[in-house]
């Protein structure tokens, strides 16, 4: 079916503590008709090691996938360190609910983020031998400076929750609406109730034009989620054409 309606699929925590499951995930989504998917790397995962420099991992990367791959920046540690006192509610809610300890940019400064983003981009340039376009803060957190940042070196787009939004080069900011479904793992509870939520979701924003599927390293560690992932990934591929980042884009930035 092809009704203009289109799915965009990801794959987060791209990086060598991970490359097992990752190759996992990479079959599962091959099985279930990916043809099209955006892999996020972090350069230094929870300070693991340079991505760039682990010789089977980049080997990886720059090898042959089963369907094609459109490579982003997903932070630099994936870690939310120094975590400053106080802060907004809705920050503190984030932070406490929102993501285990690892929303990297939530509260960055745009002098941070700007660090993170030229530190982030030493490796990627490493890896791939170019400078990556798009960005996704880990857990999709971040605060109103990051555009800014992202402009200052030359990346031309990010995600949220809310969906993907294009960077000018002032940092000025224009929204694609796109919902995205994600399964969480990290206790008996979120696992279980993902095996709910995420299809209900996928019935609830069936008429959305643009849906976003995020997939995670630790969603293929259980049989289950596992199961609930390729089932979801047929109906979609299925129902919608699948897109890259800047091809969904594309209409946005003509206008």
């Amino acid at each position: 079916m092809n009704d203009g309606r289109r799915v965009h699929v990801a794959l987060h925590d791209v990086a060598p503590f991970h490359l097992d499951r990752v190759r996992r995930a990479e079959a599962l989504m091959a099985r279930a008709g990916v043809e099209k998917a955006t892999f996020l790397l972090v350069p230094d995962f929870h300070h693991r090691g340079d991505s760039a420099k682990d010789e089977r991992f980049v080997e990886w990367c720059r090898g042959p996938h089963p369907f094609e791959i459109e490579w982003a920046l997903h932070g630099l540690h994936h870690l939310e360190e120094n975590v400053p006192e106080g802060g907004s509610m809705r920050e503190r809610f984030d932070r406490a609910w929102m993501t285990g300890g690892e929303g990297e940019f939530l509260a960055a400064t745009v002098e941070e983020a700007d660090a993170k983003l030229k530190s982030g981009k030493e490796t990627f340039r490493a890896v791939f031998g170019r400078d990556p376009s798009h960005f996704v803060p880990p857990a999709w957190l971040w605060r109103e400076g990051l555009p800014k940042a992202l402009a200052a070196n030359g990346l031309r787009s990010f995600e949220a929750h809310r969906g993907i939004c294009a960077v000018g080069p002032e940092g000025d900011a224009v929204w694609l609406v796109a919902p995205v479904i994600s399964w969480a793992t990290r206790t008996l509870s979120r696992r279980l109730g993902s095996l709910v939520v995420c299809p209900a979701l996928a019935a609830l924003w069936r008429d959305v034009p643009l849906l976003r599927v995020a997939l995670h390293p630790h969603d293929f560690d259980w049989s289950a989620t596992a199961a609930s992932v390729e089932k979801l990934l047929e109906k979609q591929l299925r129902l919608r054409a699948q897109t890259f980042v800047e091809e969904a884009l594309a209409d946005l930035r003509a206008h």
